[in-house]
C-alpha cells in the first residue's frame, strides 16, 4: 500500500514481479539493478528459501515534483513461482501498489502461465486487492527462445482485461525497462483516481514524460544485443545492451560476483512448505488453528522487515557518505573563500568547486546590475557565455535576469519543458537540466549561481538544490568580503588620486602665487622705471619755475608744456592699467553692434597719421572686398588696432612702411565658425623671437632688458589687445621672423 511521508516529502510504493517458476522474474530485477545502479550503491537483497529466492531492492529516488511536491521511491519485489511457496507469495503480495506479471513465452510453459495468473488473482483477493483494477503490466519474456507462443495468443489467455504488455528478453535487458516504465506510469495514474486530494497538482502527462525521460536511456536496443555471452567480449554501455545473464543452471565468470546480499538461510524444508501449502488450502475452507502456516507467514514478514531495515541502513550509509562529501566540499569552498580576497580568481575557484560538487557539467556566476536589468557574468565554467543570459526578453531583461528576480533557489529537471515550454534554442540545446540559487548578502541580492547538466544520467533534483543553496549561503559572505575589499582598494586608490589632485592644485596655486609675485615685481620695476623719468622732469621744471621767477614768458610756457606732456604720460600709464583691470573684472560688458572693419581700420590710420608722419613712416591699407562686418564693441576694437599700430610705429625705423590688410575667408583649420574676417598688421622692426611671443601677451611683459634695451611703456598693449579679441570670440597670434619685422594676425567671426 502506498505510504506518503509528508515530513520527508517521500512517496513509498511497492511493485511485485509475479509469474510462473523460472519465468525471468529474478533476472528482470537483476537487469534493472545492473542498468540503473552499475556501481551497486544500493545492493539487491535476497531472502533465500530451500530452492528459490525472493528479491527486492530500492531504486534510486525518482523525482516527480508535481506529485504533491514529493519524491517517488519504488520498491521492487519478486516472489518464488513454485507451488509450494504459495504462502510466501501471498505475504509478499500484501500491500502491492502494482504488479508486473512475467510470463514465459515458450509454448511448453503455457499451462504454467495460466496457473500462475490464476494464483495471482486468488492471492490478490486474499489480500483485499482487486485484480481488475490494480495497475498491471504483462511481460512476455524469453522471446529469444523457441518454440514461442504468439503475443496475441498469450494475450487472449493471460490478459482478458487488456492491460499493457511488453515483449522482453530479461537476460539481455530487451524490453525490461519498458515494462518497468509502463507499470510505474499506470501506478501513478491509479493514485490520482484513488486520492482526490491530489487534484490538479497531479499532471498525468507530465509525470509520464518525467518517467520516460529518466529511464529511456536504459532502454536496450535489440539490434545491439549479443546473441550469447561469448560474442560480447567487452561490457557495453547501458543503452547498447547488457552482457546476457546466465539462465538457471548456467555458470559464467561473473556468477560469483552477483550484486546481491543474502539475509536468511534455509528457514523451512520442502516438506514443511508443502505442509504449509496444504494448511493454507484448509484455511481457505474456513478452518483455523494453522500454527505452521502462521509461523511461516510471520517468518516471511520478519525477513521482509529485516531486509527493509538493512536496505534503510544502506540508504542511510549512502546518505551519510553524501553528507560527508558535501561537508568536504563546503570545507574546500571555505578554504577558497578564506585564502584570498582577490575577487576574480576566488570566483573562478568557487564556481569550479560548485559545479564539481553538484555533479554538473557547466556553470556560471553572475552579479546583478539592477539599474540596467542585466546580470554581469563574473565567472564561467565550461561556457563561453551563460546560455540563459544570452536570451534577451524585450522590456524585462535576459532569461537569467528573470530567474534572478524570483529570488529563490530553483531546479528544472527538464529545462526545455519546464523553463521554455518545449521551445529549443541554440544556447541551451545540449542542456538537460539546471538549477540556480541567489547570492544574498544582508538581505540584498547580489547575484546568482547557475549549474547546468548536459549528461542525461545527471538530472538535478531537490537534494542537489539543497546543497547548492547551502553552498551559496556560505559563498555569499566570502563574495561580500571580497567586494568590500575591492571597494576598500577603490576608495584607497580614489583617496590617493584626490591627494595627488590636491597636491597638484596646491602646486599650481603656488606657481600662480609665484607668477603673481613675479608679475608684481615686474610691475613695480616697470612702473618705477616708466614713472621715474616723467616725475623727474616734472619736479625739475617745477623747481626751475620756482627758482627763476623772472624768466621770459616764452620760456615759462615751454616749461609748462614739458610738465603737461610728462603728466599726460603718467595719466596714460595709469589709464591703461585701470582699463585692463576693468576688462578682466567684466564690470562693463561690450556694447555689441555691427562693425564694418574696413571702415574701422581706415579710421585708425587717420587717428595715427600725425605720429606716422613724424617718423616719416608710410601706412598702406589693403582691403580685399567684400570685408564682412562683425558683431562687436567698436570702441574696444578701435583700441586694439590703435595699440597694435602704435607698437608697429614705435618699433619700426624711420622711413619704413607698415602694411594693414583685411579680407574674408570661407574655410580654414581654426575652431571658429566660418566665414571669418582676417586682419594682418605687418611692420619692419626688429621682430620678436618665437620664445618671447607668448610671454609678451602677459601683463607688464616687454621685450629687451630692463636696464639696456627695454622699450618705453608698461607692457599693457598686447594683453589688452588679446583680452578684447578673445572676448569677441576671436583669435590673435604673432607670425614673426627675427630681423625681418613682425606680423600680427587677428581672426573674428563674420556677421553674415
Amino acid at each position: 500500500m502506498v505510504q506518503i511521508n509528508h515530513t520527508q516529502k517521500i512517496i513509498n510504493t511497492k511493485v511485485v514481479y509475479y509469474g510462473p517458476p523460472l519465468g525471468g522474474k529474478t533476472t528482470s530485477l537483476q537487469t534493472i539493478h545492473r542498468l540503473t545502479d552499475p556501481k551497486n550503491t544500493q545492493p539487491m537483497i535476497s531472502m533465500n528459501t530451500a530452492q528459490d529466492r525472493t528479491l527486492f531492492f530500492d531504486l534510486l529516488p525518482l523525482t516527480v515534483t508535481n506529485v504533491l511536491g514529493h519524491t517517488l521511491k519504488v520498491k521492487l519485489y519478486t516472489v518464488p513461482g513454485q507451488v509450494q511457496y504459495r504462502a510466501t507469495r501471498r505475504v509478499v503480495l500484501a500491500g502491492a501498489d502494482a504488479v508486473v506479471f512475467v510470463a514465459d513465452s515458450q509454448k511448453q510453459m503455457a499451462k504454467e502461465n495460466r496457473k500462475s495468473i490464476k494464483d495471482l488473482r486468488e492471492n490478490l483477493e486474499a489480500n483485499g486487492l482487486d485484480y481488475t483494477t490494480i495497475p498491471l503490466v504483462l511481460q512476455f519474456n524469453k522471446r529469444d527462445l523457441h518454440p514461442l507462443s504468439p503475443p496475441g495468443e498469450m494475450g487472449e489467455t493471460l490478459n482478458p482485461r487488456g492491460a499493457p504488455h511488453c515483449l522482453t528478453v530479461a537476460t539481455t535487458g530487451v524490453g525490461v525497462m519498458e515494462s518497468f516504465v509502463e507499470v510505474t506510469k499506470a501506478m501513478l495514474l491509479s493514485f490520482r483516481e484513488r486520492f482526490n486530494t491530489m487534484g490538479d497538482t497531479f499532471n498525468t502527462e507530465r509525470i509520464a514524460e518525467d518517467i520516460e525521460r529518466q529511464f529511456t536511456r536504459y532502454f536496450v536496443d535489440p539490434a545491439t544485443v549479443a546473441t550469447s555471452p561469448v560474442e560480447q567480449e567487452t561490457p557495453p554501455t547501458a543503452n547498447t545492451g547488457l552482457k546476457p545473464l546466465p539462465r538457471l543452471g548456467e555458470t559464467t565468470e561473473d556468477s560469483d560476483r552477483t550484486a546481491s546480499v543474502s539475509l536468511t538461510g534455509d528457514v523451512y524444508s520442502t516438506s514443511d512448505l508443502e505442509t504449509a501449502d496444504s494448511l493454507v488450502t484448509r484455511a481457505e475452507s474456513g478452518r483455523s488453528g494453522l500454527r505452521i502456516e502462521e509461523q511461516l507467514q510471520e517468518s516471511v514478514r520478519s525477513n521482509i522487515a529485516l531486509s527493509e531495515q538493512y536496505q534503510n541502513l544502506v540508504e542511510t550509509q549512502n546518505l551519510l557518505a553524501q553528507r560527508v562529501n558535501e561537508l568536504v566540499a563546503l570545507s574546500d569552498i571555505g578554504g577558497i573563500i578564506n585564502s584570498s580576497l582577490d575577487l576574480e580568481p576566488m570566483l573562478g575557484e568557487l564556481l569550479g568547486q560548485a559545479v564539481k560538487s553538484c555533479g554538473g557539467s557547466q556553470g556560471s556566476l553572475m552579479m546583478l546590475d539592477g539599474s540596467s536589468k542585466q546580470l554581469e557574468e563574473q565567472s564561467l565554467h565550461g561556457l563561453e557565455r551563460d546560455p540563459l543570459n544570452a536570451i534577451y526578453i524585450p522590456g524585462t531583461g535576459s532569461a537569467a535576469y528573470q530567474l534572478a528576480m524570483r529570488r529563490e533557489p530553483l531546479v528544472f529537471s527538464d529545462i526545455r519543458r519546464d523553463l521554455f515550454f518545449g521551445e529549443v534554442q541554440e544556447s541551451y540545446r545540449d542542456i538537460v537540466s539546471m538549477m540556480s540559487a541567489p547570492l544574498t548578502s544582508n538581505k540584498e541580492q547580489r547575484g546568482m549561481i547557475c549549474i547546468y547538466s548536459t549528461d542525461p544520467a545527471v538530472v538535478f533534483d531537490s537534494q542537489h538544490l539543497r546543497f547548492l543553496t547551502v553552498l551559496t549561503h556560505q559563498a555569499a559572505a566570502g563574495i561580500e568580503n571580497a567586494y568590500l575589499y575591492e571597494e576598500l582598494k577603490s576608495e584607497r586608490a580614489s583617496l590617493a588620486r584626490k591627494v595627488a589632485e590636491r597636491t597638484r592644485e596646491l602646486s599650481d596655486a603656488l606657481s600662480m602665487v609665484k607668477e603673481a609675485d613675479a608679475a608684481k615685481d615686474r610691475f613695480l620695476s616697470s612702473v618705477s622705471h616708466e614713472m621715474k623719468t616723467p616725475l623727474t622732469s616734472i619736479i625739475s621744471y617745477i623747481e626751475l619755475l620756482r627758482s627763476f621767477t623772472r624768466e621770459p614768458a616764452e620760456t615759462r610756457r615751454e616749461f609748462h608744456d614739458i610738465i603737461m606732456t610728462e603728466a599726460q604720460k603718467l595719466h596714460q600709464m595709469t589709464t591703461r592699467v585701470l582699463y585692463f583691470t576693468e576688462l578682466e573684472s567684466a564690470q562693463q560688458r561690450p556694447k555689441l553692434e555691427k562693425v564694418a572693419l574696413d571702415d574701422l581700420v581706415v579710421d585708425v590710420g587717420r587717428e595715427l597719421k600725425g605720429r606716422l608722419r613724424a617718423k616719416r613712416q608710410k601706412l598702406s591699407i589693403r582691403l580685399r572686398r567684400p570685408v564682412l562686418p562683425v558683431q562687436g564693441d567698436r570702441q574696444r576694437l578701435f583700441t586694439v588696432f590703435t595699440n597694435l599700430l602704435e607698437n608697429a610705429s614705435r618699433f619700426s625705423p624711420e622711413n619704413t612702411g607698415i602694411q594693414l590688410a583685411a579680407e574674408t575667408i570661407r574655410e580654414g583649420n581654426h575652431d571658429l565658425r566660418y566665414p571669418v574676417v582676417r586682419l594682418t598688421l605687418r611692420d619692419h622692426g626688429p621682430g620678436i623671437p618665437p620664445a618671447d611671443q607668448e610671454r609678451l601677451f602677459q601683463r607688464f611683459e616687454q621685450g629687451g632688458e630692463l636696464l639696456t634695451s627695454k622699450p618705453q611703456g608698461m607692457g599693457m598693449g598686447l594683453p589688452i589687445a588679446r583680452k578684447i579679441i578673445e572676448d569677441h570670440g576671436g583669435r590673435i597670434s604673432i607670425n614673426s621672423e627675427v630681423e625681418d619685422g613682425t606680423e600680427f594676425i587677428i581672426l573674428l567671426e563674420a556677421d553674415d
